[in-house]
């Protein structure tokens, strides 16, 4: 370093056009090196709460409007209690609007598909027949009574009634009832969570880490002591790097990964850039 600052000082009379020119590069080089610095790179980790199914749910859950994911990007409308069933009610149900309007805020206010399938679920019981024909090999499926608590206590309500007030078809009804098992408890939601997903063993994780730790790192001149960045020459792309490492691996006869799994290790799990 001492030689360095030497040899600049005996040379601080030269002043001509190529002294001038090393010293605007420098300066470039710098600036240049600060600003990748300071510039947000391409290293960003997953954020889950930002995908798009993750937001059409935090607004379908509570009964918000929102878009749809599908291709149509329909506008699914916000839901609302509906009016009663009116005089076509069979069991002459009571319906207070002020008890039904505290339902649907409560059944909407779970926030989470899971509970309010076991809402549902507790409050739809099957209808026993006193009578059923012995010779009837496969009987039909057995009807359901509705309910609503009010004060404590479970009063029966028409079917037509408990889906205004909750504001569902009965699609979710037949789906909830499906999934109540012998106990009683509604099966939580599996989609997502099979366990049939294509998984890349660990030994290939660690040959695409191994590969990337034998590349030949270089000194930063500018940034050496202003980061923890490593740098690599950058006479290659990634996609170089990658084909490399694949005929690296062919070459031994053994199991690669391929080139999204390798290019999401070099992004997540090190901290590299090129020069």
């Amino acid at each position: 370093m001492d030689s360095y600052a030497s040899s600049s000082s005996g040379c601080s009379s030269c002043s001509g056009p190529e002294k001038r020119e090393e010293n605007e590069k420098e300066g470039n080089c710098m600036a240049e090196g600060k600003e990748n610095q300071n510039k947000k790179g391409k290293k960003t980790s997953l954020n889950p709460e930002k995908w798009k199914n993750r937001q059409v749910k935090r607004f379908r859950n509570p009964g918000k409007a929102y878009t749809s994911t599908s291709k149509s990007k329909k506008l699914i409308s916000e839901r609302n209690i509906c009016g009663p069933c009116g005089n076509i009610c069979t069991l002459k149900c009571k319906s207070n609007e002020a008890g039904r309007q505290s339902i649907f805020k409560g059944y909407c206010g779970m926030l989470d598909l899971q509970r309010q399938r076991e809402y549902i679920v507790d409050h739809t019981s099957a209808i026993k027949p006193k009578y059923r024909y012995t010779t009837t090999e496969n009987h039909r499926n057995l009807n359901s009574a509705f309910y609503f608590e009010e004060n404590g206590e479970k009063i029966r309500v028409y079917k037509k009634l408990f889906k205004a007030t909750l504001d569902i078809n009965d699609r979710p009804i037949r789906t909830d009832l499906v999934k109540r098992n012998g106990s009683g408890n509604v099966e939580s939601d599996m989609r997502g969570k099979h366990v049939h997903q294509k998984t890349v063993a660990p030994e290939v994780k660690d040959s695409v880490r191994k590969f990337i730790k034998a590349i030949l790192r270089i000194e930063s001149h500018y940034l050496g002591a202003q980061t923890t960045r490593e740098f690599i020459e950058c006479g290659k792309s990634l996609a170089d790097i990658y084909r490399d490492y694949k005929e690296d691996q062919e070459r031994q006869q053994l199991p690669y990964a391929n080139y999204v799994m390798f290019n999401r290790i070099f992004i997540t799990e090190f901290n590299i850039s090129f020069m």
